[in-house]
């Protein structure tokens, strides 16, 4: 290739790299990795605390790190692939006809959201830690990446903590201001209302990361070694993601705001309000259940003597206990469907937690960030690193616990879950110590 045709492909590839020949294979023409080191020198900070890349890359403390990132990336990729099969189970029994409610359908949407951010965990794992596996899956689409994987990763997490705070609204209405909450029941569709804004609201907030990425060309300049230089397409930040504005006010103190602080500060509010609600009713259902007792036994001791032509319908204390259990039996169901909240957001707040913190670091040390930037040179520490690997663990793990949280809270989804798979004689047989059993009618379900 002549000077000029070099300088041609120079001009056209955002970064090229010309390796010593010594480090490419004859035969295959491929760049031989260079070996790592294990230099346990100390790193080289300037006034700004910044130091250069290749220095922390040549530590052997770098290494250990790669090694726990691409463990924690494995763990990563099974946990969603579980918790993605957790979910449709969860979606599954949610669906049964005798459980349809608005509570029920929100928790689908939630479900459904979690699986959708479960599935881009599992190529955010691979891309992380098992980039030869991503790119043979994404090679064909250099624009996977940039316009699917990193915008709708972030997307579907948001829609899921928006929707967290839809539930806590619709179970806050149902605990809190019950008469309210009884008109609203008979409109159609009622769970569209959360769960569409709960969408537009997370792709109001990321719509920018469709633009935050660009796909460039990088060159490897070969033909010095007799072999023919080599053009792969890959993703850079683009200006906008560069710039120091966005990455303050954007990229730190709005997701700050939005995914951290308003829905942690509204859970908080609308939890404590449910939980006081939820203490009050149980209250009111023990005096209920003591004056119902009273109450009844002396209407059937009114009643009692009594001849009627009415005999074959139910007596005044008859309709009476039976008003007061359905009321029990509904009032029940609400507290329970609202410990089913209490549980998720939990688990929400333990997972999230963490998150937020890293977020509220990194905007204290955004100044430090660019000054280091603007140098090339790093300022983001090792330790940091290693959080960050944890708490993409933590987000899998809340987005995979629904199932496990519904059979431990929801009475009726457990028994939903036991009825669906035909697991009535399991149950049984458990409580008297024997073996489970799988009926033949039981055995055909399942194979259907």
């Amino acid at each position: 290739m002549s000077m000029e045709e070099v300088l041609n492909l120079t001009e056209t590839c955002l970064e090229t790299f010309t390796p010593s020949c010594m480090h490419v294979d004859n035969e295959t023409c491929e760049v031989i990795p260079y070996p790592e080191k294990e230099d346990d020198y100390v790193l080289e900070f300037d006034e700004d605390g910044c130091f250069h890349r290749y220095q922390q890359e040549e530590k052997s403390s770098f290494i250990r790190y790669k090694q726990f990132s691409k463990a924690v990336g494995l763990i990563i990729i099974v946990l969603s692939s579980l918790g993605i099969v957790g979910n449709l189970i969860s979606i599954l029994v949610l669906a049964v006809k005798e459980t349809k409610n608005c509570f029920n359908q929100l928790l689908i949407a939630l479900n459904i959201f979690d699986s959708l951010h479960l599935v881009l965990a599992i190529f955010e794992g691979l891309r992380t830690d098992f980039s030869e596996v991503y790119n043979s899956i994404t090679e064909p689409s250099p624009y996977f990446f940039p316009l699917v994987h990193y915008p709708f990763y972030r997307i579907w997490m948001c829609a899921s903590i928006f929707l967290i705070i839809g539930v806590g609204v619709e179970r806050y209405l149902a605990v809190c201001r019950p008469h309210h909450y009884r008109e609203l029941q008979v409109r159609s569709h009622r769970a569209l209302v959360y769960i569409i804004p709960s969408i537009l609201a997370a792709l109001a907030l990321n719509f920018t990361r469709f633009l935050e990425l660009t796909v460039g060309d990088w060159c490897i300049i070969l033909d010095h070694c007799g072999c023919p230089n080599k053009r792969s397409s890959y993703t850079v930040p683009s200006e906008l993601r560069n710039h120091p504005m966005y990455v303050l006010y954007y990229s730190n103190l709005a997701w700050l705001l939005f995914t951290g602080v308003i829905p942690f500060a509204v859970l908080i509010i609308l939890n404590l309000q449910i939980y006081r609600s939820m203490q009050m009713v149980k209250r009111n259902l023990q005096k209920s259940s003591a004056m119902g007792a009273v109450g009844g036994a002396a209407l059937r001791a009114v009643s009692v003597g009594k001849s009627t032509v009415n005999d074959q319908f139910p007596s005044e204390a008859d309709q009476a206990e039976t008003r007061r259990r359905k009321r029990v039996t509904q009032q029940n169901k609400e507290c329970n469907l609202a410990f089913i909240l209490i549980c998720t957001v939990a688990t929400f707040f333990v997972c999230h937690f963490p998150r937020v913190m890293t977020n509220v670091y990194e905007a204290l040390i955004i100044k430090n960030e660019e000054r280091c930037k603007a140098k090339k040179m790093q300022y983001v520490r090792l330790w940091y690193l290693h959080i960050i690997v944890a708490i993409n663990l933590l987000l899998v793990l809340n987005a995979s616990a629904n199932l496990p949280i519904y059979l431990f809270g929801g009475k009726s989804f457990r028994a939903s879950f036991i009825s669906l798979f035909g697991l009535e004689k399991c149950t049984r047989r458990a409580s008297n110590g024997n073996t489970c059993e799988t009926s033949p009618q039981t055995e055909m379900k399942l194979m259907n």
